[in-house]
């Protein structure tokens, strides 16, 4: 499958020293840029922490930054909380609480709106669509619910439920829960 979650925890190398990760985030974008290099659709997500103890307002908005420039396909975002005996639960100069969930405010919205931009270069495709769930609607068809081999959320109006099953679906919108297609045909 063509998607790839890659934790970086954070895009500024001051605090990835400090949380003793083994990369740095010019390794990282080296590593994306392969990927996309053999895969140039790929899905690559990845997970950010903010408010890791010490990191200052330069440091988190380095991350910023780095989120901005790596285009990802979503993401989550975590508020740094300090765990009893870990070497990080005595680092000095904590973020206060409410640094830490504007913080987070932000990159969420960064992900978000780079989650929309990669949905949206997929808008006119066709892809293969696994159905997880199926809602029925008032009118006697379905709203099924599932993904792409790339992790896109789609949806599409069926006349039968038939979640477990694959279908092609043409990508025509992008929603709040990700893209909204037509079923063009059921594979297999």
């Amino acid at each position: 499958m063509p998607h790839f979650h890659l934790p970086l925890q954070s895009g500024s190398a001051g605090v990835l020293k400090r949380m003793a990760r083994n990369t740095t985030p010019e390794a990282y974008t080296e590593l994306v840029a392969r990927i996309r290099g053999a895969i140039p659709d790929a899905a690559i997500s990845t997970d950010i922490i903010v408010g890791f103890p010490g990191e200052t307002d330069e440091e988190f908005e380095e991350s910023v930054r780095f989120v901005e420039k790596m285009h990802f396909s979503g993401g989550h975002i975590f508020r740094y909380s300090p765990r009893p005996g870990t070497a990080a639960a005595n680092l000095p100069n904590p973020v206060s609480s409410k640094e830490k969930k504007r913080r987070a405010q932000v990159m969420r919205q960064l992900i978000a709106a780079s989650q929309v931009e990669y949905e949206t270069k997929w808008l006119g495709k066709t892809v293969d669509v696994l159905w997880e769930s199926a809602r029925p609607r008032e009118n006697g068809s379905w709203m099924m619910s599932g993904l792409a081999g790339n992790y896109l959320r789609v949806q599409a109006i069926t006349l039968t439920a038939c979640q477990n099953q694959i279908a092609t679906v043409l990508l025509e919108t992008v929603t709040s829960q990700g893209l909204f297609g037509r079923v063009i045909s059921s594979v297999g």
